[in-house]
């Protein structure tokens, strides 16, 4: 299974790690997604770091409430969090209409691409989310998406 470290995520996103890390322990819904004291590779030596498995990424990243965060994590959050569920709702209902690709140009395809969420801020890799017509995979830029 693929872990990442919460705090390095959380710095990219611009939210604080320790409140979404106490939020995460305490619900049950994420009971066993996360992994405790992960010794991470760090430029003072291995760090231990609480990691969130893959596969709860999305779903957490979409619970979070963008309007009590910084200003500075609103627009990418709430834009994330709107990309993932159109991608949610073109999965669940088909893509029987015209698919905005920007603001004006309009297609009857879906929209294929990656999303960069940003540098980890330790390790340097970059986060991204593929959107492609096998799904939606978040993944390690220059790694294949795995499942």
């Amino acid at each position: 299974m693929v872990y990442f470290p919460l705090r390095a995520l959380c710095k990219v996103i611009g939210i604080n790690a320790q409140t979404q890390v106490d939020k995460l322990r305490a619900d049950s819904a994420y009971t066993g997604v996360l992994r405790e004291d992960v010794p991470i590779p760090t430029i003072k030596g291995e760090r231990p770091a609480t990691c969130i498995r893959r596969k709860e990424v999305g779903r957490w990243l979409l619970g979070i409430d963008a309007a009590r965060c910084a200003i500075t994590a609103r627009g990418p959050l709430e834009r994330f969090q709107e990309e993932l569920l159109a991608a949610a709702d073109r999965w669940l209902f088909g893509d029987n209409s015209d698919v905005a690709t920007d603001g004006t140009e309009r297609t009857a395809l879906p929209i294929t691409g990656t999303l960069r969420l940003g540098e980890c801020p330790r390790c340097g890799a970059h986060l991204c989310l593929e959107i492609d017509g096998t799904g939606n995979h978040l993944r390690i830029e220059g790694e294949e998406a795995d499942d």
